[in-house]
C-alpha cells in the first residue's frame, strides 16, 4: 500500500500545454510547447508577477480549430516533443512502470497523480481555453475481510499491471489498451498486513493503490462470479490473496478486477474502483475457479499405482 510511506496528492501543481494545427491524429505540433512549473504562480494576477491565468498559443490559420492538450503533474520541464510530431505520436508517449509508484510523479517526498485533457478551439488573441482535466490512472480501493472459521489471510498482491502509463489517454480508447504487442505485465509488491487476518475474527484491512489503464474488454459468457477466472482476458489485472488453513497449508484466492465481478475486465482512466473481498470459507478448487489449493498431496493415502505425475 503506497499510502503507508507516501502521501498521494490529487491536486494540479504544474502543466504542459501543447497545440496542434488540427483535431485529427495527423495534426502537427505548432509553436513551442510551454511548461508552467507552478500553478499558484500561473493563477496569480499579472500585477503581482504571475501569469494571470494566460497561456501562450499560436493564432489558428484561417480560423480553423486547433487541438489543445494539457498534461499536468509531470514535474518534468525537460520533456521533449519533436517539431515534426503529430497528435497521434503524443498518444504513444508514456513512462515505464516497474513498481507501485512508477506511474506517479514525485516532489518533496509526496506522490502526485498525473492529469490530462484536450479541447478544440480556434485560437486568436481573445480565445479562452476551457479544458476538463482527467486522471490518467485508476484508483483501486480494496478491503480484505476474513469472516471464515478456518482460514488465515497472510498477504495479498495486485498482479498483471501494465508496465507503461501513457501521458495522454483522454480519448475513446480502443477495445484493448495497451495493445497486446506493447503489453508487458508487472506485479506490485506483496502487501503483508501488520497482523494476519485470523480465522473467526471478522478482521478487515483497507488497501489503496493506483494503477495504469488496463482495458482488456468484456465477456458476456461469464454467468457468475465463480466462473469469471475461466474466461479471464490475457493480461487482465487481478488481486491474489495468499492464505492458509489447518497446520499452515497454503491456499490462494484470485479475483480478476473490473467494473463488475463477472463480465468486465477493464481498468479505465479517471475511475475509482471499490471492492470488498470477504473470505467466508475455504472453498474448493474443484468447483470454484478463484480457489487454488497449494497443499501437499499424501500419495500414501491414495490407491496404489505404478507411477505418479507430480505438478
Amino acid at each position: 500500500d503506497i499510502t503507508d510511506a507516501t502521501v498521494v496528492q490529487d491536486v494540479i501543481k504544474n502543466f504542459w500545454i501543447l497545440q496542434y494545427d488540427g483535431t485529427a491524429d495527423g495534426s502537427l505540433l505548432v509553436g513551442e510547447p510551454e511548461y508552467y512549473p507552478d500553478m499558484d504562480e500561473f493563477l496569480k494576477p499579472e500585477s503581482e508577477g504571475g501569469d494571470g491565468g494566460k497561456v501562450r498559443l499560436v493564432r489558428s490559420a484561417g480560423n480553423n480549430k486547433n487541438r489543445i492538450v494539457i498534461l499536468a503533474n509531470t514535474f518534468d520541464p525537460l520533456m521533449t516533443f519533436p517539431k515534426d510530431s503529430d497528435f497521434g505520436d503524443l498518444k504513444k508517449q508514456g513512462r515505464y512502470v516497474n513498481d507501485a509508484e512508477g506511474h506517479l510523479s514525485s516532489s518533496g517526498g509526496d506522490k502526485y497523480i498525473q492529469f490530462n485533457g484536450t479541447t478544440e478551439v480556434s485560437v486568436n488573441e481573445s480565445s479562452q481555453v476551457r479544458c476538463c482535466l482527467k486522471r490518467n490512472v485508476a484508483k483501486l480501493s480494496i478491503t480484505i475481510r476474513n469472516s471464515s472459521e478456518d482460514i488465515t489471510v497472510n498477504s495479498w498482491q495486485i498482479r498483471s499491471v501494465p508496465s507503461v502509463s501513457y501521458y495522454f489517454n483522454d480519448y475513446a480508447l480502443p477495445e484493448t489498451f495497451p495493445a497486446l504487442v506493447d503489453f508487458k505485465a508487472i506485479d506490485y509488491p506483496v502487501y503483508t498486513p501488520p497482523t494476519p487476518l485470523a480465522p473467526g475474527s471478522g478482521d478487515a484491512e483497507p488497501y489503496v493503490v493506483y494503477v495504469p489503464v488496463n482495458k482488456r474488454g468484456t465477456d458476456a459468457r461469464v454467468a457468475s462470479e465463480q466462473k469469471k477466472n475461466e474466461y479471464a482476458m490475457t493480461g487482465a489485472t487481478f488481486l491474489q490473496v495468499n492464505a492458509s488453513y489447518g497446520e499452515g497449508v497454503p491456499i490462494q484466492y484470485t479475483f480478476y478486477l473490473g467494473e463488475n465481478m463477472t463480465t468486465d475486465f477493464n481498468i479505465l482512466p479517471n475511475k475509482a474502483y471499490s471492492y470488498v473481498f470477504d473470505i467466508s470459507a475455504q472453498g474448493s478448487s474443484s468447483t470454484h475457479s478463484r480457489v487454488k489449493e497449494l497443499g501437499l498431496v499424501d500419495f500414501t493415502k491414495t490407491e496404489v499405482a505404478n507411477c505418479y505425475v507430480l505438478n
